[in-house]
């Protein structure tokens, strides 16, 4: 199966788009045939296992609402007894998270529609977009927070807007509510921020490699709530993201670092920030890295925007700083990595792209 995957028009015009995205320095014809691919791999996907999963729920009200995730379940018991047929509602979705994101990443750009981080939202929505259905949906909404509170144009009120959208998020899947460690990066000096989760990573690392965080929640919720998530997975998929989380974090950092030496001190510092508040993830993946891999890659196309305007504000990508271009070619090939990592490439890339109603047109 994978030995055929270039024989699908689809991947070939998904590669030539990504490419396109992460060389052209600005370009609204590269945004839009961008948005274009996105629009056609999520929304013209037909079969994968997680729409099957989610198509027999739909259909037969198998779980009983409301979950911790009530929110979407409510969305999906009204649209159900309301005779909406799957299709339709899947696609209502995917295309409302897809115009989320657009709208998140255009805030994250200070407002220009700038090729990188519309290519790095190509590069994850083909496993987010179209393989974790319900978690692209939050992903969009906590994009829409940070892109709020955390970007240039940011208020003191965005904060507020901040909490309600992820509690919004949270609601739709719960992995979402881990942003709320993005609250510091607003109001932290550097220093402190580095302190503090460094600290809460190290201690967190300790309960989960010890089982003291196990035992402590299986008392409260019962244990069969906290097998899945707290068994340790100590493998490839783990190392990666580790590594991912940390070039990241450095990517950040240094984009904050020339931010304040431009003058721009209060908005460097909460980019320097903003990696340092996801270091306790590298913790949470010694236990379940798939839903770490989640909670990063949401995330991925506005962090995205923050590197692009740091790496390419006056030049070219391929005029920039050799270190710039490698750490930054570094996180993105660890992020690619990390989702062949986690997820079965076979039922995950193939199926998507072989299954579009996109390839039709060539056949």
């Amino acid at each position: 199966m994978v030995a055929l995957v270039w024989e699908i028009p689809l991947v070939w015009l998904w590669a030539a788009a990504c490419l396109a995205g992460l060389t052209v320095r600005r370009s609204r014809f590269v945004v839009c045939l961008l948005v274009f691919v996105a629009s056609v791999v999520l929304l013209l996907n037909t079969d994968n296992n997680d729409l099957v999963l989610y198509r027999g729920w739909y259909i037969e009200i198998l779980y009983q609402p409301f979950s911790r995730d009530w929110l979407f379940d409510a969305m999906e018991l009204f649209a159900s007894r309301g005779g909406i047929p799957f299709e339709v509602f899947r696609t209502v979705l995917n295309a409302s998270a897809l115009t989320l994101y657009v709208v998140s990443i255009k805030r994250m750009s200070g407002g220009e529609m700038r090729p990188f981080p519309f290519a790095c939202f190509l590069l994850m929505s083909l496993w987010l977009g179209t393989t974790l259905f319900r978690t692209f949906l939050a992903g969009s909404v906590a994009s829409l927070a940070i892109s709020f509170a955390f970007s240039e144009k940011a208020t003191s009120k965005s904060i507020i807007w901040f909490g309600m959208l992820i509690v919004i998020a949270g609601s739709i899947h719960f992995v979402c509510y881990v942003f709320l460690l993005l609250l510091p990066a607003k109001y932290l000096s550097v220093k402190s921020c580095k302190l503090l989760f460094t600290v809460l990573t190290a201690v967190l690392a300790f309960l989960l490699v010890t089982g003291l965080a196990k035992t402590v929640l299986a008392m409260l919720i019962g244990e069969y709530r906290v097998d899945y998530y707290f068994a340790l997975h100590l493998g490839l998929g783990c190392v990666v993201f580790i590594m991912c989380i940390l070039s990241q974090a450095w990517l950040l950092d240094h984009a904050g670092r020339s931010l304040r030496e431009r003058g721009d001190f209060a908005y460097g510092r909460v980019v320097s920030n903003i990696g340092l508040c996801f270091l306790p993830l590298c913790a949470i993946s010694l236990c379940n890295v798939s839903e770490s891999f989640r909670i990063i890659w949401v995330a991925f196309p506005v962090l995205a925007a923050i590197v692009d305007k740091w790496l390419r504000e006056s030049v070219p990508i391929m005029q920039a700083r050799i270190g710039n271009i490698g750490m930054t070619a570094l996180w993105l090939l660890l992020a690619f990595t990390l989702a062949a990592t986690v997820h079965n490439f076979d039922l995950s890339f193939v199926p998507v792209m072989l299954n579009n109603t996109f390839n039709e047109v060539f056949s």
